[in-house]
């Protein structure tokens, strides 16, 4: 699926170069280079794909799991208010107190290289707005480059084109390394962030449910020790439609 949607990209745009580690945009324009997720599967299910080897970051997997009482309907209302009032206006049922602790879980990021400077600048220079810098700015959430791909047309101008996928990843510009969490497919997005702390924050995401509507969700992340804590409301919204992200990204052109 991603394979054949950059490709009608690239020739809407330019050459589009794809191989087993794919590109965002052409090898001269990328801007991040992406594993797909398909492969990721490959490379973590068979040991002779070597040339998938992903660079696991080592978690403690035994790390006390419980669920806890308390949530962070303060701290999204102070930090994510616009998150707030569009589920809000969505449906009148949705209260952001009544979210819920529901599971708990270790994730086990990979990294890879941030790439060189020629890359990053372009990367940043196209990517920058959209991204969380933690409080220190050692590091950055990125929750959209992976559906988003910007490029900029023959007039300088910032166009897109949407993707069916989207990750969660850490831009860590002080060690270097572009650090993945969590990927979702299409029953799943990413929407928005703020940070805790340098070392935990907060994502919000929507999963499509079993009855063909979105729900809203939420996780709290520690960096520290990568432990997960899912949040979701104790019933069902039953939203027929999302365009939470399309709002973000509503002064770019999508082709």
């Amino acid at each position: 699926m991603r394979i054949l949607i950059l490709t009608v990209f690239s020739l809407a745009i330019l050459s589009c170069k794809t191989n087993k580690d794919k590109y965002i945009l052409s090898d001269e324009k990328s801007v991040f280079k992406q594993t797909d997720s398909v492969e990721m599967d490959k490379a973590m299910a068979s040991d002779e794909s070597e040339s998938y080897e992903l660079d696991f970051i080592k978690v403690d997997t035994g790390i006390k799991k419980d669920l806890i009482d308390n949530n962070y309907g303060r701290e999204i209302l102070s930090n994510l208010n616009n998150w707030v009032e569009y589920y809000k206006k969505m449906s009148s049922k949705f209260n952001i107190k009544d979210f819920r602790n529901f599971k708990t879980s270790v994730i086990q990021p990979y990294q890879d290289d941030l790439g060189d400077n020629e890359f990053q600048k372009r990367f940043f220079n196209l990517y920058n707005p959209y991204l969380f810098w933690a409080p220190d700015s050692s590091k950055a959430i990125d929750l959209y480059s992976y559906s988003i791909i910007l490029d900029y047309d023959s007039q300088g101008n910032v166009i897109g084109m949407r993707d069916v996928d989207s990750k969660l990843a850490l831009v860590d510009v002080k060690k270097q390394k572009r650090i993945n969490i969590l990927t979702y497919g299409p029953a799943g997005e990413f929407q928005d962030a703020f940070w805790v702390n340098n070392d935990s924050f907060i994502v919000t995401s929507i999963e499509f449910d079993v009855d063909n509507t979105y729900e809203p969700l939420y996780s709290v992340i520690d960096l520290k020790t990568y432990l997960k804590r899912d949040y979701k409301l104790d019933y069902k919204l039953r939203i027929k439609k999302n365009s939470y992200v399309e709002g973000v990204f509503k002064e770019v052109t999508f082709e």
